[in-house]
């Protein structure tokens, strides 16, 4: 009895709404935190800022390269005491300082080809961070939404299970009354009981979610976090999308495409070694046996060079990066295909869980309808038992099954606004 009673307090409580907590977080507030906490935007970010670090390497190379020197040093010889004839101790010093310019002339348009190379790269590299932030942003909105579904099951679980509670105590009323038989009070045993369990695997999931969104949004996991509800969606569904255009702003096949360009360049560089090479030289030193000589020495010169015959080793070179071009070209391809696709299922996916919404709602108004009617048939007699625990599980469906629905829906339009490349920085 003492066990009944907890039950029933438990129930009670968890069915009241559950007021707004103070330290509720907004989607804007976890926007902001991941930004600068989740794991993997801060990995993709540095990738983009080596990316550009390596990217100055090549323009290095058509700039003076210009070195300096300075040296000291001082030797001495001492003759043995049977060396002859005798010739003594000597010593002697010399210090030089220099100066040295190395510019380059003509290679062929390699150095060019590789500027324009790693141009592409940072392009490419900056379009997968931007797809990056864009998964992470999936990733952050479908762990806000399963929190939000997580905090709804809770209070639907606990009002379920008050049902239940007060179904299988009426049933068993009738029992002890004469009007109803042992097979329907174990029914509604069981129904109370799978209510009872829904109730305690909704706490535990709950638990998992709160883990979840700690984690996307860069906080410790057993942080305890609570989210402000709203099921509401931001993108319109009744606009058709131009698929063409989407495909040309789409962050992955743009990425293709830079990493396209960046191979034709790379193919372009390896035939430049074909050519020529021409560096312009000059240096300017000083040196004598004083430690500030004032003798000056210089030098200009140019240099030409060309190989005749490495061991194929420019000819291999070229062929890797042909066949570096055409997988570029066949990846670009593939991208184009797997984007529109992408784009398409993602938008259908969209459409089809705003429908569903819709479909369960007015599901659930007609089982919260004829649960009503189906009460009070069966408190008369005009009902039975068979009858109305199916009306009754019906509405226990609809009750879950439009909370699905909607967190599906604004998982869904995650799904498309990832696909579409909204990223992070966007929410902001």
């Amino acid at each position: 009895m003492k066990k009944r009673t907890i039950l029933v307090l438990w129930a009670a409580f968890l069915a009241l709404p559950l007021p707004a907590i103070a330290g509720d977080v907004t989607w804007q507030d976890c926007v902001k935190e991941a930004m600068s906490g989740n794991s993997s935007i801060i990995s993709a970010r540095e990738k983009l800022n080596q990316a550009r670090s390596q990217n100055w390497s090549a323009p290095a190379a058509a700039f003076p390269q210009i070195s300096a020197s300075a040296s000291g040093s001082k030797n001495g010889y001492e003759a043995g005491p049977n060396t002859v004839p005798y010739t003594g101790n000597t010593q002697t010093q010399n210090y030089s300082y220099g100066l040295t310019v190395r510019q380059l002339v003509f290679d062929g348009f390699q150095n060019t080809q590789d500027i324009l190379q790693a141009s592409e790269t940072v392009k490419a590299a900056e379009f997968n961070y931007k797809a990056a932030s864009a998964q992470v942003r999936y990733s952050l909105r479908s762990a806000y939404v399963g929190l939000m579904k997580a905090q709804d099951m809770i209070k639907v679980t606990a009002q379920i299970l008050s049902l239940r509670k007060k179904q299988y105590e009426d049933v068993k009323l009738r029992y002890n009354g004469g009007t109803e038989d042992i097979g329907a009070v174990m029914s509604s045993e069981a129904d109370f009981k799978q209510a009872d369990f829904s109730a305690g695997q909704a706490l535990r999931t709950l638990e998992v979610a709160k883990e979840s969104l700690c984690s996307a949004i860069g906080r410790d996991i057993n942080s305890d976090i609570s989210v402000k509800e709203d099921f509401t969606i931001t993108e319109d569904t009744t606009i058709e999308p131009d698929f063409k255009a989407l495909l040309l702003t789409n962050l992955g096949y743009l990425a293709a495409v830079s990493q396209r360009r960046a191979a034709q360049f790379a193919f372009g560089s390896s035939v430049s070694s074909f050519l020529p090479q021409a560096y312009a030289s000059g240096s300017v030193g000083r040196g004598a046996a004083t430690l500030l000589p004032q003798d000056t020495t210089w030098s200009l010169g140019l240099n030409i060079s060309f190989t005749i015959f490495d061991g194929g080793k420019s000819e291999a070179q070229c062929s890797q990066a042909l066949a570096a071009l055409n997988q570029a070209k066949a990846d670009e391809k593939a991208s184009s295909d797997n984007t529109t696709i992408s784009l398409k299922n993602a938008w259908y996916g969209f459409k089809d869980a705003f429908m569903t919404v819709a479909v369960q709602q007015k599901y659930f108004d007609a089982s919260a309808q004829r649960a009503k009617i189906s009460d009070v048939q069966y408190s008369t007699g005009l009902t039975d038992f068979n009858n109305w625990t199916i009306i009754q599980n019906t509405l226990v469906s609809s009750q879950t099954a439009i909370v699905s629905a909607q967190a599906g829906l604004l998982t869904a339009e995650a799904a498309w606004i990832q696909a579409k490349g909204g990223t992070l920085e966007d929410e902001k």
